[in-house]
């Protein structure tokens, strides 16, 4: 994430594991390492922009950006 930040590319954790959410912790209980593998996805999981209003060379840019960072 930071890789893609300094690469002025918007970037965020994409994936919560249910059982972090407040709702589902103080219904059923769940606390963190109960969903040890939930939890290691989510931690590995992020969001890259994705809109209708990026044109063609914001699309671009992503890509360019995240081939630089995949390949270090």
């Amino acid at each position: 994430m930071n890789a893609l930040t300094v690469e002025n590319i918007g970037v965020g954790v994409h994936y919560l594991p249910v059982h972090l959410h407040p709702f589902y912790r103080k219904t059923f209980g769940w606390k963190e390492e109960d969903f040890p593998n939930a939890e290691w996805i989510g931690e590995r999981t992020l969001s890259l922009p994705l809109s209708a209003a990026l044109n063609d060379e914001d699309v671009e840019d992503v890509i360019v950006a995240f081939r630089k960072v995949f390949k270090k």
